[in-house]
């Protein structure tokens, strides 16, 4: 599946220039038989969890506590979950992509200034 969004097309191109692999887009979990979460990209091998947010699936109450109850589903499962927003990926690219190859066991973690 591709990505489905302007923010997660963006990220793509991000990991391409950055000479990452490209994660898998539009995972689904499965427990007992049923989706419990659709993440934006997966590294299965890693299990690392990128999620882009967007202003408009991810601002409110609402989303932000489903996000929430999302990631600490994933994360007491053994799973990584790195969250960038707009700003993230259009201003701190480096920083994104830092982020991840931290996570992905490519480089130490790089601490913000």
């Amino acid at each position: 599946m591709a990505p489905t969004t302007i923010l997660e097309s963006k990220l793509v191109r991000l990991l391409r220039s950055g000479e990452l692999p490209v994660a898998f887009p539009q995972h689904r979990f499965h427990e007992k038989g049923r989706v419990v979460a659709r993440v934006d990209f997966v590294y299965p091998e890693q299990r690392v969890v990128i999620e882009v947010d967007g202003t408009r699936w991810h601002s409110g109450r609402r989303a932000r506590v489903k996000d929430a109850e999302r990631d600490n589903f994933l994360n007491l499962r053994g799973w990584t979950v790195l969250r960038f927003t707009w700003f993230d990926l259009i201003e701190r690219p480096e920083y994104v992509l830092d982020q991840i190859r931290c996570a992905l066991g490519f480089q130490p973690l790089f601490m913000p200034k």
